[in-house]
């Protein structure tokens, strides 16, 4: 590795500074001969390490960097696979594999046989492979305390990652006491944290709170200054905004996530989230427009979204397929100007001499699902971040997901073998574990020497016999492998969980799922989605296709035929993979459990057998409901009753507690109390049952309690008991009656041609009817809205183009709101831009023309920037700041009233099925219309 170079002289340092005056982006024509030493000139910027699938930067280009020097297969590696990085933008990292097209690349493996080569670089370095080298850490002592923000160690300075997040470690704590909900339509529950009620939104006043909680649909806008809670989960087609510039602060282990459809931020630099130690998640076909930061947890860019801005973890970055990535601005210098000081560092430990010595356990429960693996020693553990597991304890496959650090009996699972140190759980499928160098190896555990040791249980069974004149003990062992016979394979990481056929345990763990119960099937769940359950089954749509079969996820009928399945309505989904309806029995008797008991006689070695019946426990149980997010757990009459409302049974003599993630978990050993509620007969833990939650539902709220079984919140050796009139038991979700989303968009106003509005909503079946007199657009007064919000109600969309004859886009005329149809608004604002920057605009003007069009603001840019889209003649550094632009015109004035308020619920549905078809208006052919 070759050293930095020396910062040029004063006088061009000040030619760099007008060159960069005068340019509005970075590096036109200019190479940059170093990688950029500035954070903020990066979209995505991870300590540790980063994976990045199908991952497309907006041209103009900005950077993806990893901070670490490569220490192992953990640390300093930035692996991908089909990314693109126009220019001006750099890809950087000590170790850097994966192909794609770049325009600068700096790494230092050169050596390695792994893309990218000279023919995916645009502007090519010196290296053997068009790269360049550069000397790791990027960042330098940012905190100023004397140790470098990554050490030859991989050992992380979390000081160093706040500096480059801007905020201050440790992070203030929060107010657990002091939770806030947010329903569609709703003001902030409780009201009295309504900085503006009656405006069927939160206006939450920057303070100090416990969990806050977004509902479907629901939407907030946070005051400007700094918010801390203790955990913000944000549930799909959410709007989430802020007056003037907010920083949310999450502490501790606190996590923030982001469901699907959410449409979160505003203008550049104005919304920034960032957790302590906790992941920061999201979810998939989403805008998000925001700064994101987690100081030491795993950042989750999800899937299929749009993002903008800056997002920085201390740990791992990780992307899932087709996300497109947006700096707000260019990076800010033409050349390294940062003098590179070498450091001689003195390394004192300040780790317990208590912590034991030798190869041990280590696990990370922050991440989700949830990792373990090898270390060479606890003080190796602590140092990257990580807790040791339990002394003498394995790295095994949680059956919950991902792996743990237990002394259980072991549970093989796919386990990822690296050189000298291997890891089950986190993002480690078979995929993400080659694409890092790894070798997956399924049905294994992870020893704490680092080797990945195939598995099989051994189970032994002594049988004693007896005779008038001796007592025999004989003893045989039986080796118990992981059935080969199909089973029932869900993956409940899914939204909403989906379920399967698999040939077998071994094939459902090695396609990423997880093998249900014996002789479980594939059923609808009540909650939504489908999961692999025993017991009395539930039919619902099952797709079939040749030799396999699903419920839940995304398969709707849509969906299930564009995939060449056939949509079978009232099915299951049995392991042998057939939708079986109409012999389904929907009996309400309990599926009894099996056991066999073998019984050998002293004069042959023939056996019999004997089977007994054992029914569904009917003793109180803890019941829990882990789709929940936060996970919920409750007491319950029974197994029979807890299955009955949804939940699954805790382990035996489990009870109700809080659980380190968040939420409440059936669990068995030494108690972890929480806040826990107590209603009549009945008490729960975690979901939404904060304080305030709690007691709106006649609840009686009890800090740091566990939840029994047979229904008290006991906590220490007081239990406490309540007289209030309101029962209730533990259950997955609100009930609600929902429409099928696949004829929506038309039923509600496609075809509306009398000036009447209809809306049909998604949680009653109530249906509204709003009629407007004029006839071209509707009175406004400067509000606007996002694409987020005209993507996900159709029937406002609808209700505009009849007023307005349709509006005029890149040259489209866009006139409806249906599927696969070039002249779709759907088909304009749904799609996954991979990069197209026409594409992105397109989206944007969309959104900007159909304000115009409902009476809202004027978009002064809209002619000009919709004759560069419409005549393809601009540059991508005009195209950019048009996109810029016109997204920073959507969010103006998105918290201002506009006249069509109220009339649609919305729902995430509709997008969700315009994002299955290939059609894009900017190319009719891909349309079936």
């Amino acid at each position: 590795m070759r050293n930095l170079q020396h910062p040029p002289p004063r006088r061009v340092l000040a030619l760099v500074v007008l060159v960069t005056v005068l340019s509005p982006f970075y590096g036109r024509g200019v190479r940059a001969a170093e990688p950029s030493l500035n954070v903020d000139d990066y979209f995505a910027f991870a300590f540790r390490r980063m994976l990045l699938k199908n991952f497309h930067i907006e041209a103009p280009g900005c950077n993806l960097g990893v901070n670490c020097e490569e220490t192992g297969r953990t640390c300093g590696r930035l692996s991908m696979s089909e990314a693109v990085v126009p220019a001006p933008g750099q890809l950087v990292g000590d170790s850097v594999c994966g192909p794609g097209s770049f325009h600068q690349v700096f790494r230092n493996n050169t050596e390695a046989h792994c893309s990218p080569d000279c023919s995916m670089i645009s502007d090519p370095g010196s290296g053997p492979n068009c790269e360049d080298t550069f000397t790791a850490p990027i960042l330098g002592d940012l905190d100023h305390d004397g140790r470098p923000s990554c050490d030859e160690y991989c050992v992380v300075d979390i000081g160093d990652v706040a500096a480059a997040c801007g905020v201050a470690y440790p992070l203030p704590p929060c107010n657990p006491s002091r939770g806030v909900l947010v329903y569609d339509g709703s003001d902030c529950i409780p009201a009295s944290l309504d900085l503006v009620p009656g405006n069927h939104q939160c206006d939450l006043k920057a303070d100090t709170y416990g969990t806050i909680r977004v509902r479907n649909k629901g939407r907030i806008n946070f005051g400007a200054g700094t918010t801390v809670a203790c955990t913000l989960a944000v549930a799909k087609a959410a709007r989430v905004t802020s007056t003037g510039s907010a920083l949310v602060l999450i502490p501790g282990y606190g996590w923030a996530s982001f469901g699907n459809l959410s449409d979160v931020g505003g203008a550049c630099r104005s919304f920034k989230v960032v957790t302590e130690y906790g992941p920061l998640r999201f979810a998939k076909h989403g805008e998000f427009h925001l700064d994101a930061c987690s100081l030491g947890g795993t950042l989750r860019l999800g899937h299929d979204n749009n993002l903008r801005g800056r997002f920085v973890s201390g740990e791992f970055v990780v992307s899932n397929y087709n996300n497109t990535g947006a700096c707000c601005e260019g990076p800010t210098t033409t050349t390294s100007s940062t003098t590179s000081t070498t450091s001689t560092t003195s390394a004192t430990s300040s780790t317990s001499t208590t912590l034991p010595p030798g190869s041990v356990c280590c696990q990370d429960t922050t991440q989700e699902p949830p990792q373990c693996g090898s270390a060479a020693s606890a003080a190796d553990c602590v140092e990257s971040g990580r807790v040791p597991g339990p002394a003498g304890s394995v790295c095994h496959a949680d059956p919950a997901g991902g792996g743990r650090c237990t002394d259980a009996p072991p549970n093989p699972g796919g386990c990822c073998q690296f050189d000298g140190s291997c890891a089950i759980g986190g993002a480690l499928d078979e995929t993400i574990c080659s694409s890092l160098g790894g070798a997956f190896v399924a049905d294994a555990i992870c020893d704490p020497d680092g080797n990945c040791v195939p598995t099989t249980t051994s189970t032994t069974q002594t049988t004693n016999t007896s005779t008038s004149a001796t007592n025999t003990s004989t003893s045989s062992t039986t080796t118990t492998t992981m059935p080969s016979e199909p089973v029932c394979c869900e993956d409940a990481t899914a939204d909403p969980p989906l379920c399967g056929s698999a040939g077998g345990s071994a094939a459902c763990i090695a396609a990423g799922g997880t093998p249900g119960p014996s002789g479980s099937t594939c059923q609808v769940a009540p909650e939504g989605g489908g999961r692999c359950k025993s017991g009395p089954p539930t039919p619902g749509d099952c797709c079939q296709f040749e030799g396999s079969c699903a419920i839940g996820g995304d398969f709707d009928e849509v969906t299930c035929t564009s995939l060449g399945g056939a949509f079978v309505t009232e099915a299951i989904c049995t392991p042998s993979g057939q939708c079986e309806s109409g012999t389904v029995t929907t009996s309400t008797t309990l599926t009894t459990v099996t056991t066999v008991t073998t019984v050998t006689t002293t004069s042959s070695s023939s056996s019999t057998s004997s089977t007994t019946t054992t029914t569904i426990p009917s003793e109180p149980v803890c019941c829990e409901d882990a789709a929940a997010d936060p996970p919920l757990c409750g007491s319950a009459g029974g197994s029979a009753a807890c299955i009955a409302a949804g939940g699954t049974p805790g382990p035996s003599g489990s009870t109700c507690q809080a659980a380190p993630q968040g939420g409440g978990r059936c669990k068995n050993g030494p108690p972890n109390p929480g806040g826990c509620c107590q209603f009549a007969g009945s008490c729960a833990i975690g979901g939404d049952l904060d304080e305030a939650t709690c007691t709106n539902q006649g609840g009686a709220f009890v800090t740091e309690a566990i939840c029994t079984p047979s229904g008290q919140c006991e906590s220490g050796a007081t239990t406490t008991s309540t007289t209030a009139t309101t029962v209730t038991t533990i259950s997955t979700s609100s009930s609600s009656t929902s429409t099928s989303s696949s004829t929506s968009t038309t039923a509600t106003s496609s075809t509306n041609t009398s000036n009447t509005f209809t809306s049909t909503s998604t949680s009653t079946s109530s249906t509204s009817s709003t009629t407007n007199t004029t006839n071209t657009t509707l009175p406004g007064s400067g509000f606007t809205r996002t694409l987020g919000f005209y993507k996900t109600h159709p029937g406002v969309t609808q209700w505009i183009l009849d007023q307005a004859h349709g509006v005029n886009v890149c040259g489209v005329a866009i006139t409806n709101t249906d599927y696969d149809d070039a002249h779709s608004a759907l088909e304009a604002l749904c799609i996954s831009p991979q990069g197209d920057t026409r594409l992105q605009l397109v989206r944007q003007l969309t959104a900007a023309a159909l304000t115009m069009a409902a009476g809202g603001a004027t978009y002064v840019d809209f002619t000009g920037c919709n004759a560069l889209c419409a005549n393809h003649n601009g540059s991508v550094y005009d195209v950019g700041d048009c996109i810029n632009s016109a997204d920073n015109f959507n969010n103006s004035g998105d918290n201002l009233s506009a006249p069509f308020d109220g009339f649609e619920s919305g729902s995430p549905d509709y997008c969700r099925i315009a994002h299955m078809t290939s059609c894009t208006v900017l190319d009719p052919d891909s349309c079936q219309q």
